[in-house]
């Protein structure tokens, strides 16, 4: 028989402190149909040192100090009517081991409430004393379960959310969680340094992840909360394992400019569904999805919740704290079960049923009458066609309607939706395999991206050459954009190749797009000189000269003058 615990959560979701074995915050949703088991791993990631306060336990000979590694695991776990549930307690000591074990139970305990966060002595030990869903080390349910990495917010523990980590678990998901500890001590900072540190974290706990013999791996999700958040953004850009990605107020918008001076900076490659769940401080600005391009977006705005509300540790020192009202109590209360209830059906339709955006959002995540007169607003946005996919769709298309439909695909603001490289990604790839439709999307790339090299390249060549040399110039860079380095480069290997007929024409392109440039006048005219064209080549070797070159370049027009 459950504990009496469970049949009171369809009753009423707030529990007063009135006697042990209670608990301020409470899930009124029923819990899935699995028990919930809970471990804990530590562990050390040899491959980095760490300045540990604390004797470490485990190490070789005793000689230095690696990362400890605590890592949290809740899974899906056997019905028993025996199960004894963990208390929260046995959460928040969990404090005490982040950098290391230490093994004196009572010293540890008073440290912990000593040290803990600012709440009266008499409704933390309350708090401490309840039960939780988890029972320690149950047995796993036999099977495969789709796994969740979770990274906690600014300086914060493994057992941040762990509610919503039962309820996931209960509802057949795995979930691994580690403290937020900075590159060489406990403190976190914030900055790129400490974002990449929780990065490697979370890699680490995907290592773990895929050695458990109940976690599929080809169902892999990251999750976090606030900073946490950041750092799963730099996880998923580099990880193509990952499946799918839930934001709790994702600093990735608050510290956009992190991750835009990042080497993550590259939208293509968040291809993966993604949840933004956002309280009343960031749901205002959201640069990261605003400029989501391939991604199943989805974003739930709770506007009566705080930032601290999205993680149940922070919560229930809010609902304690706090000097809230009944109501306001129920709101927080209400809103953070949408949080499990919102995760739970996104993570199920990616998982679970495979929902394309159209069935998940009217399936699944549309915003129900009872959540709207709370307030909460929905959006979402499908995602475009990878480049490789559009243009196979191209191909497929009637050459006449290309411009039709390509703007038929989703636009922001009225503009054409896709950024501008990866639109360069679908010219190379029509112009490899069809010059005249590949020429046809080049034009309507000068009018897609009216600012771009397009009409200033055509005042100078055809547009049939501006195709032909886009191409060469892609092969070789990666990229075309008809900057200087790329041109310049282009011509190089052109001559390199034994094709200097084909590579002057890039060094003339290069010097009439840049005509003030004394670096495109100089191998202009080195170009002539290859070709024997020395009276040519005399005059751009001066050109050269007279727009006030560098010492080098000034030497090497004068060398050259004299061999003509």
């Amino acid at each position: 028989m459950k504990p009496l615990k469970f049949h009171f959560l369809n009753i009423c979701a707030i529990v007063c402190l009135q006697g042990f074995g209670q608990t301020v915050l409470d899930l009124r949703e029923p819990l899935g149909p699995y028990d919930v088991g809970f471990k804990v791993i530590h562990t050390y990631d040899y491959s980095r040192n760490f300045e540990g306060k604390h004797k470490q336990t485990k190490h070789p000979e005793g000689k230095n100090h690696y990362r400890p590694m605590q890592i949290g695991i809740w899974y899906p776990a056997e019905k028993s009517e025996s199960s004894d549930l963990m208390k929260y307690e046995d959460y928040y000591l969990l404090k005490a081991h982040e950098t290391g074990l230490l093994k004196d139970a009572d010293t540890l305990r008073q440290m912990v409430i000593r040290e803990s966060d600012p709440i009266e002595e008499n409704q933390l030990l309350r708090e401490l004393n309840s039960n939780v869903f988890a029972s320690w080390d149950a047995k796993p349910v036999m099977g495969k379960f789709p796994t969740i990495i979770y990274a906690p917010s600014w300086w914060s523990t493994t057992f941040e959310n762990e509610l919503l980590f039962e309820f996931l678990a209960s509802n057949g998901f795995i979930v691994l969680s580690s403290p937020s500890m900075g590159p060489k001590t406990r403190e976190m900072p914030i900055n790129e340094l400490g974002i990449t540190t929780q990065a490697r974290d979370m890699e680490f706990l995907i290592g773990t992840a895929i050695g458990l013999s109940n976690a599929d791996a080809g169902k892999l999700a990251v999750a976090g909360f606030s900073l946490g958040g950041l750092s799963n953004v730099f996880v998923a850009s580099r990880d193509v394992a990952i499946k799918a990605w839930i934001g709790l107020d994702p600093s990735v918008h608050e510290l956009y400019g992190i991750f835009k001076d990042s080497p993550y900076y590259d939208y293509s490659n968040f291809k993966m569904p993604t949840l933004f769940i956002n309280s009343e401080t960031f749901i205002h600005s959201l640069p990261f999805y605003e400029k989501l391009v391939y991604s199943d977006s989805y974003v739930f705005d709770l506007p009566f919740l705080t930032h601290t509300d999205l993680a149940s540790q922070f919560l229930k020192l809010n609902l304690t704290h706090s000097a809230l009202s009944e109501a306001d109590m129920e709101k927080k209360i209400f809103g953070y079960n949408l949080i499990c209830n919102y995760t739970l059906a996104f993570l199920q339709g990616v998982f679970h049923e495979d929902l394309k955006f159209g069935d998940m959002v009217a399936k699944k995540l549309i915003v129900s009458l009872r959540d709207k007169k709370m307030g909460v607003k929905f959006k979402s946005k499908k995602g475009l066609p990878r480049p490789k996919e559009l243009t196979q769709a191209l191909f497929k298309e009637d050459q006449k309607s290309i411009k039709v439909f390509l703007t038929s695909l989703n636009t922001s603001n009225g503009k054409f939706p896709y950024p501008e490289g990866e639109f360069r990604k679908i010219v190379f790839n029509v112009l490899k395999s069809n010059e005249k439709l590949g020429n046809e999307i080049l034009e309507l790339y000068g009018e897609f991206y009216p600012k771009s090299f397009y009409n200033d390249v055509v005042s100078h060549i055809t547009p049939n050459e501006s195709g032909i040399m886009f191409k060469t110039i892609y092969e070789f860079n990666g990229d075309c954009s008809f900057t200087y380095e790329q041109i310049n480069h282009s011509a190089h290997r052109l001559f390199m190749s034994e094709l200097p007929e084909e590579g002057i024409k890039y060094f003339e392109l290069n010097q009439k797009l840049y005509p003030e440039n004394y670096m495109a006048n100089f191998n202009l005219g080195l170009g002539y000189f290859w070709l024997s064209e020395f009276g040519e080549a005399k005059h751009y070797f001066n050109r050269c000269l007279e727009l006030n070159p560098d010492k080098r370049y000034e030497g090497l027009a004068h060398d050259f003058l004299k061999k003509v």
